[in-house]
């Protein structure tokens, strides 16, 4: 009896032991999957992170390379500006040292003149000398000599102060060009020095972002994807909006020929009428302007003003990407197909239409968040990128109105970039050749 007690207790603690060791194993699996899910949740966000890292660099090394151009356009600017200033200052040196000779030897000359005439005098005045004459005659040659000489002692002494007076404001103007010259220079030493620091943080980034080759070819992919789906949303845009204009005209010309051909009947049944054959001239009717010579006129005006649009954000900005195809100019294995340009603006910046025309297109678009697409004529502008839209498809904009507000990309430093572009139809137009800078 006591050992099957004694059994039954010993399978009884073993069976609690089991389920303890049991409970410990499950626990410990959990903890095990949890640890392992969030492992892979950690790995994910280094990934995405890095990712974002890599495509930060590169955003901040088109930025950089934009602003690398800008100052050497400003390096350019303040250079010739200094080169002008010393072609003023080279012949004003010039004339001040021949005031400075002249000067100098009209002042010899009038000191000679003064000396010999008191020589003369023997240290008398005037009077003396005019009355210590032998005879009249004497008397009056003297008073006549001190008339001509007081006469050009007085004409000496103001081109004396005339030539100091020119002098004076010659240096003058001398030292302000050479002040204005040292300030440009002093622009240019600064530049030169903002160019080195752009320049060492433009290795910087290079170096890392060829370190990342594979997650940079991935981003570049990425980004000619949204391209390719921008080009090919506003080819079918601009396809659809010449084809609605091409049934418009049909239509219009097919009611000019229906009118035509009324008159033409009107006409042919009023001919047995005497006062019919002198065929009076029939009223002026006004002539109807079709969508395409609408187009004509406006296109005209659009082109007229090649080279002196504004451009299309407010405040500061730096063109990040250019037109057309380019090769970067330090990663050799990048390559970019542009049809437009990138302007990076100040956060927020507000975005404005850069000619009177119609807001013709309004869509979203990943990548480019809201675009905008304006009609002028036979030409059209794109504007990417927009938060916020102030215009809606349809209505009339005039230059310089605001369309809206830059996107601002928080997880790249609060980065705002305008993709811009300008089209004449299909034909891609490249936008600085149209922009006043």
């Amino acid at each position: 009896m006591f050992s099957c007690r004694q059994s039954f207790i010993a399978l009884l603690l073993l069976m609690l032991t089991s389920a303890s060791a049991m409970a410990q194993s499950s626990s410990r699996i959990r903890r095990d999957q949890r640890r392992n899910r969030q492992q892979v949740e950690q790995a994910e966000r280094n990934v995405r992170q890095n990712a974002q890292a890599v495509e930060n660099n590169l955003n901040q090394l088109e930025l950089l390379d934009g602003q690398i151009v800008d100052i050497n356009r400003d390096v350019r600017r303040l250079r010739a500006t200094s080169d002008s200033i010393m072609r003023l200052i080279r012949p004003l040196n010039d004339s001040i040292a021949e005031l400075n000779e002249r000067l100098g030897s009209m002042c010899d000359k009038y000191r000679t003149a003064l000396r010999k005439s008191q020589t003369n005098a023997n240290g008398m005045n005037d009077i003396t000398f005019v009355f210590s004459s032998e005879n009249f005659k004497q008397a009056w040659e003297r008073y006549r000599s001190l008339r001509q000489f007081s006469r050009w002692r007085r004409r000496k002494a103001d081109e004396i102060v005339d030539t100091r007076s020119s002098l004076q404001v010659r240096q003058q103007r001398l030292d302000s060009l050479r002040a204005a010259n040292a300030r440009v220079l002093k622009k240019v030493e600064n530049q030169r020095d903002a160019l080195e620091r752009k320049k060492v943080e433009t290795d910087r980034l290079v170096k890392s972002l060829k370190s990342q080759n594979k997650k940079l070819q991935e981003i570049l992919k990425r980004r000619r994807d949204e391209a390719r789906r921008l080009e090919e949303r506003l080819e079918k845009a601009i396809a659809e909006e010449l084809e609605a204009r091409r049934r418009q005209e049909e239509k219009e010309r097919a009611e000019r020929e229906r009118r035509e051909r009324n008159e033409q009947s009107q006409q042919a049944a009023a001919g047995n009428n005497a006062s019919q054959a002198a065929a009076p001239s029939q009223p002026a009717t006004k002539p109807t302007v079709t969508v395409s010579e609408a187009n004509r006129q406006l296109t005209g005006t659009f082109e007229s003003n090649k080279g002196k649009l504004p451009y299309p954000v407010s405040g500061q900005f730096t063109i990040v990407k250019k037109f057309g195809r380019q090769k970067h100019p330090r990663l050799p294995k990048v390559e970019t197909n542009n049809p437009g340009i990138d302007i990076e603006a100040s956060q927020g910046a507000s975005v404005h239409a850069v000619f009177n025309g119609e807001v013709s297109q309004i869509f979203k678009l990943a990548g480019y968040n809201n675009v905008i697409v304006l009609r002028h004529g036979d030409y059209v502008t794109v504007y990417a990128n927009i938060a916020s839209l102030n215009v809606k498809k349809g209505d009339k904009v005039s230059t310089g109105q605001q369309l809206g507000k830059l996107y601002v990309d928080k997880a790249d430093g609060n980065r705002s970039v305008l993709h811009f572009e300008l089209r004449r139809e299909k034909d891609k137009q490249n936008p600085e050749l149209w922009l006043k800078r």
